[in-house]
């Protein structure tokens, strides 16, 4: 049963992109085609548990303390939270 629940998550997640793929242009690229790490990271592990919030709906300050409490929760490695953080922080209002 718990891998069922894990492929909707995954389901749910690719869904998502494809919702926002839709709405912003390819999912996870600039404006110049180039990948963003940090925001397929954010794209495909933070929907796992609740819903996207976008970098512009806090500014930096409201950010860090989210995630510091957030990022050690996933499972990405060191430079994907890495990524993950800058591109949060970079796109906050």
């Amino acid at each position: 049963m718990s891998g069922t629940c894990s492929i909707c998550r995954h389901l749910l997640a690719f869904a998502a992109l494809v919702l926002l793929a839709g709405a912003a242009g390819c999912a996870g690229l600039n404006g110049m085609g180039e990948v963003m790490p940090g925001r397929v990271a954010m794209l495909s592990n933070c929907s796992e548990c609740h819903r996207i919030f976008m970098p512009e709906e806090y500014t930096k300050e409201e950010w860090a303390p989210i995630l510091d409490r957030m990022l050690p929760l996933v499972s990405l490695g060191e430079e994907e939270k890495m990524a993950l953080r800058a591109y949060i922080l970079r796109n906050s209002r």
